[in-house]
């Protein structure tokens, strides 16, 4: 798998999940914005990082692909219509509950509903 089939698996689960816990459609829809580009900041990458679906892993410099939320995020700034819903989504996805993911090692009472679909979809 590549990065947009990737990206198409994780934005379809949100939204599954996303519905089976009752969010309306305004929700769904930044749900699904959120995670079709969760992923975005490979793009700005250089190519020997970008993500390769090998066993859901960074198969080059790990450090520099954890680099990717953030560099998402500031990428999607740049369009006037990125709600700050679906900056955290990209910024956030790799955190983990425990406060034990990237980039900033954010726990669960700080992440959106939204936030916690992408990253269950994209684990």
């Amino acid at each position: 798998w590549g990065l947009s089939e990737h990206a198409l698996n994780v934005c379809t689960l949100s939204l599954l999940i996303g519905r089976q816990l009752g969010l309306e459609a305004e929700g769904l829809l930044e749900l699904g914005r959120g995670a079709l580009f969760h992923d975005v900041g490979y793009r700005a990458l250089p190519m020997n990082v970008r993500f390769r679906a090998v066993g859901m892993k960074i198969e080059s410099d790990p450090e520099l692909g954890q680099r990717h939320p953030e560099v998402g995020r500031q990428l999607m700034t740049s369009f006037p219509d990125t709600s700050p819903a679906v900056l955290e989504m990209i910024g956030r996805h790799h955190e983990r509950l425990d406060g034990s993911g990237f980039p900033n090692g954010t726990r669960a009472d700080s992440l959106s509903l939204s936030t916690k679909i992408v990253m269950v979809a994209d684990h």
